[in-house]
């Protein structure tokens, strides 16, 4: 929990400061042509390391409505799904590794029903780790816990608005 709140804390910081910097009067600065960041950049898809990817492709798609399980990879092919989350992008590539020091990422997904992809999560192999969450973020009621999918990945599930 602390980590949730220490990470929603600094994120709010970054923003303030960003906003402050943007405010602030530029400085004389060397002469040089500026390059501007790229415009409509946004994150396409998600690396996963998992250790069977047909396995993760079934447990992404029960719990999070992935789909089109795309088997690729040589010697066979099946080492590598790719699959796109409802809505579009971004999506999964599920990557089959043996190596575990590849595994073991964090990100955040927004559900409409954190209870509900709690369970799925659970019934499908994730282990629940109980944090709780619940604030306002950005004006709207907010809930959040984490779970451990089957490969280790840490997983946060947010749901922003409705009831809490």
């Amino acid at each position: 929990m602390k980590r949730v709140l220490l990470a929603l804390a600094s994120a709010v910081a970054l923003m303030g400061c960003a906003a402050q910097a943007q405010e602030a009067p530029q400085a004389a600065a060397p002469a040089q042509a500026a390059v501007a960041p790229a415009a409509g950049a946004r994150v396409m898809m998600l690396r996963v390391y998992v250790s069977d990817a047909a396995r993760a492709a079934e447990f992404y798609g029960e719990v999070f409505g992935a789909v089109g399980s795309n088997a690729m990879g040589g010697n066979g092919g099946g080492n590598v799904r790719i699959m796109t989350l409802p809505g579009g992008l971004p999506g999964l590539i599920l990557i089959q590794s043996e190596q575990e020091e590849t595994m073991n990422g964090s990100w955040v997904m927004q559900v409409p029903d954190l209870q509900g992809t709690l369970e799925r999560a659970a019934a499908h192999g994730a282990t629940l780790m109980n944090t709780n969450f619940d604030a306002e973020a950005g004006g709207m009621p907010s809930r959040s816990s984490h779970f451990v999918d089957p490969d280790g990945n840490i997983i946060e599930v947010l749901q922003m608005g409705g009831a809490r």
